[in-house]
């Protein structure tokens, strides 16, 4: 039995063979292998870095134009609060240029200067495209016109419509800062 022992190890020591091109080409597989998985790793880290790169060049680029507008509103909203102190003044003019025989008893001089302080502000306004509006015969519009009295008529045709202008009103483009306050026809019916 020894005989048989001695040669069943010597012929299983015989089967294994020891291939180092075998071993050599295992070991290059599995570096292979792991270096192709750590490529895909770093593939989709780097799109996950580029994903979020161009999110947040987005995000700038929203965040820009977000601050862009708000700055414009500030400045509007600026604009329309000074414009609100101004009125009263305006107001004032076309009250001292609405009586022409108050006028003609003042120093021409006084009144010439005047002028020239109003039209400066009317410069200065169509500069920044405010126009007043005076919406005399126009049918009455919520919107432009604020009512501050109605006065019965017995024309028809002068039903809803601005037969007063007490105060102008002034628009910046196309947007109202202040309706213009009238008095409104009002058809009484027989």
């Amino acid at each position: 039995m020894s005989k048989d022992k001695s040669t069943t190890e010597s012929t299983h020591e015989e089967d294994i063979v020891f291939d180092d091109d075998v071993i050599i080409e295992e070991l290059e597989g599995n570096k292979i292998k792991k270096t192709q998985d750590k490529l895909k790793v770093c593939q989709k880290e780097r799109q996950e870095f580029l994903d979020g790169w161009q999110r947040a060049q987005a995000d700038a680029v929203n965040m820009k134009k977000r601050f862009e507008e708000e700055k414009k509103n500030v400045v509007k909203y600026a604009t329309e609060n000074l414009l609100q102190d101004l009125f009263p003044v305006l107001d004032a003019f076309d009250m001292v240029f609405k009586d022409e025989s108050v006028l003609k008893k003042i120093d021409p001089n006084w009144v010439k200067g005047i002028q020239y302080i109003q039209s400066q502000f009317t410069t200065v306004f169509n500069n920044r495209n405010i126009q007043s509006f005076s919406p005399l015969n126009e049918n009455f519009n919520q919107d432009e016109h604020n009512s501050v009295e109605l006065i019965e008529t017995d024309d028809k045709k002068k039903d809803d419509t601005v037969l007063e202008v007490v105060q102008k009103g002034y628009k910046m483009g196309d947007k109202v800062v202040r309706p213009a306050s009238v008095k409104v026809g009002s058809y009484k019916k027989e």
